[in-house]
């Protein structure tokens, strides 16, 4: 039997222009996969451009490789492996005058 987690990194947060979402340890883990979801946005158009980085620490990060582009209300989703101990989403809200609400989850197993 795998076992598995599913963890809130933000929960309907208003996004403007850059963002990091809290960090998450998962070493443990063999695969994630996150989810995005824009719940509300300002214009509606809006877009939000997400990009994996991961960490030995938790504190220095780096790019995994993997992003995903969120537009509209809805969610969207991106799969990762091969990581190291740390885990997070970096992003953009691609608006110069309009913000997003946007809840982010990610899911692992072992």
């Amino acid at each position: 039997m795998r076992n598995s987690v599913t963890v809130v990194l933000e929960r309907l947060k208003d996004m403007r222009s850059e963002f990091a979402t809290e960090p998450y340890e998962v070493g443990w883990a063999s695969e994630g996969i996150f989810f995005v979801r824009i719940e509300d946005s300002s214009p509606p158009d809006t877009i939000v451009r997400s990009a994996v980085q991961l960490s030995a620490d938790g504190i220095s990060w780096v790019d995994e490789g993997s992003s995903l582009v969120s537009e509209g209300l809805g969610s969207s989703f991106v799969r990762v492996s091969h990581f190291g101990g740390w885990l997070r989403l970096k992003g953009t809200v691609n608006s110069s005058s309009g913000e997003a609400r946007v809840s982010i989850q990610l899911a692992l197993k072992e």
